[in-house]
């Protein structure tokens, strides 16, 4: 069974619906029970990094999330507050990685397929 970490992100439904087509039996779950018995575990999101930790230190998720032998797949903001520290809001992360993320500065990097801002 594949957990996936509910933590007031946005997406992780979407992850959900994905595993069931393709087959995976999957739970969308805080619980940490149900968390440590998965097989794998799923930390998807999208969100702002300094809401989520806030989240995730209340649940007592973040030493959760430390603590787990099991594969752990961050997708999007859950990858992103695998790392040490984001420079969204200033947030300290969880340290698995020994990374500082930085924000985007200059708005050119968004751009559209066709090019416009």
């Amino acid at each position: 069974m594949i957990a996936i970490l509910k933590y007031n992100a946005g997406n992780i439904r979407s992850v959900g619906n994905a595993l069931h087509r393709l087959g995976y039996k999957n739970l969308i779950t805080d619980d940490k029970d149900e968390i440590m018995k998965a097989d794998k575990v799923i930390f998807p999101g999208v969100g702002e990094a300094g809401s989520a930790m806030k989240y995730l230190r209340q649940k007592g998720l973040d030493r959760l999330l430390l603590s787990l032998k099991q594969p752990v797949l961050g997708i999007c903001l859950g990858l992103q507050l695998m790392c040490r520290r984001s420079g969204e809001s200033n947030t300290g992360c969880l340290g698995i990685f020994d990374s500082m993320l930085s924000c985007f500065r200059k708005p050119e990097l968004f751009r559209t397929w066709d090019g416009t801002i």
